[in-house]
């Protein structure tokens, strides 16, 4: 299992993605389901669509999401 924060706010946001996994990927199952229902809110929503993009542009630039957010982040 890939390493991450024991505490802090990126690891209560990655233990609660965690605990909700079923529900979050049911949507790769029904394609009548949209992916931002499970965001909670538009806000949500909005947010979890900038995390989503942010972590795509480290991939597709040959650099570690996680080690990226620690190196930019203060609370990682």
């Amino acid at each position: 299992m890939a390493a991450f924060p024991p505490a802090g706010p990126l690891a209560e946001a990655i233990h609660y993605t965690l605990g909700r996994w079923p529900a979050l990927t049911r949507f790769l199952d029904d394609g009548r389901i949209e992916l931002h229902l499970f965001a909670g809110s538009d806000g949500g929503a909005g947010r979890w669509a900038t995390v989503c993009s942010l972590i795509a542009t480290a991939k597709v630039n040959n650099v570690e999401p996680f080690a990226w957010l620690s190196d930019v982040s203060p609370t990682v």
